[in-house]
């Protein structure tokens, strides 16, 4: 899965807003929408479209992401602060070594 805050560091906010779309759709679809992943793509879209002037979707988005993500890790976990601090959601898909 493309990073979508690769075209946003370019300067392609529509593109990465579209990947972002795309991203949560398909997360949403294999793992549903209350799943840590879908949560972090779901506020990452949310970021993308505020630059986009989108704010009213971006608050919905991003309320819907806290709301779960407090749900399911409670409202002072780190993972819930970090997201509410408003940072660029990341994660590492790469295999450790063992």
């Amino acid at each position: 899965m493309k990073r979508a805050a690769t075209p946003t560091a370019a300067g392609e906010p529509q593109a990465a807003a579209d990947l972002g779309r795309d991203a949560v759709d398909r997360a949403v679809a294999a793992v549903g929408a209350g799943h840590v992943l879908a949560v972090n793509l779901e506020a990452g879209l949310a970021q993308d479209l505020r630059v986009l002037g989108r704010t009213a979707e971006a608050d919905e988005r991003e309320g819907r992401a806290l709301a779960a993500l407090s749900a399911s890790h409670g409202p002072d976990h780190p993972q819930t602060l970090y997201m509410r601090s408003r940072a660029r959601p990341y994660w590492d898909f790469e295999g450790q070594p063992i």
